[in-house]
């Protein structure tokens, strides 16, 4: 098999896995930007975090297609590879930390409620 049908096979493979996920961030967008005017703060809050959450896997499966065309096309051994792959996991680890406390935020904080009167 050729590396490029290889890389294909890859990239496919890993946003194949990753489709819900992805699913469920394009719909908390637009849940987010259909509720801006009404929640501004939070929807704010929220459509960043779920932007991030995006880019992370996004990220996430580009560093995987990286990791195979480094050793697959351009020869680099498992050794040499694993400091550059670790070293995305920790980037695509805080970007995806922060996206969710970006949406934890979006979530419980904001407008108060009054206490329910009986």
């Amino acid at each position: 098999m050729q590396s490029s049908a290889v890389l294909s096979s890859v990239l496919l493979s890993t946003i194949g896995v990753r489709l819900p996920e992805l699913i469920a961030l394009v719909v908390g967008m637009i849940v987010a930007i259909v509720r801006w005017r009404r929640s501004g703060r939070n929807a704010a809050l929220g459509l960043t975090g779920f932007v991030l959450a995006l880019l992370g896997l996004v990220l996430s499966a580009a560093s995987t297609v990286l990791a195979v065309w480094l050793q697959v096309s351009a020869g680099l051994s498992v050794a040499r590879i694993v400091p550059i792959d670790l070293a995305a996991g920790l980037i695509i680890g805080l970007l995806t930390a922060a996206a969710w406390v970006l949406i934890i935020l979006a979530l419980f904080t904001g407008k108060r409620q009054s206490p329910a009167r009986g």
